[in-house]
């Protein structure tokens, strides 16, 4: 669980970018699932078949970035979020 939490903490996923998170989930996922796909938004769903209750677990696969706007004179950076 450890060298998964680190393995997905070194992949670079900023808003509108998580194609590296998205891949390395359903590499990890696709074991356990039986079916993993993609929607028209872009979120991974896995579904496993099973009897019983139904229930979903959802989490967000971005992080947060920064972007530079601007450098004054004395070198000061203004930054804003991305996503």
């Amino acid at each position: 669980m450890i060298d998964n939490i680190r393995k997905l903490v070194q992949l670079k996923g900023v808003s509108g970018n998580e194609r590296a998170i998205a891949s390395y989930i359903k590499e990890q996922i696709l074991p356990f699932a039986d079916k993993v796909y993609e929607d028209a938004l872009g979120n991974l769903v896995a579904v496993k078949k099973g009897e019983g209750p139904k229930v979903m677990l959802m989490a967000h696969m971005d992080e947060i970035g920064l972007v530079a706007t601007f450098v004054d004179e004395k070198g000061f950076i203004r930054i804003s979020s991305v996503g």
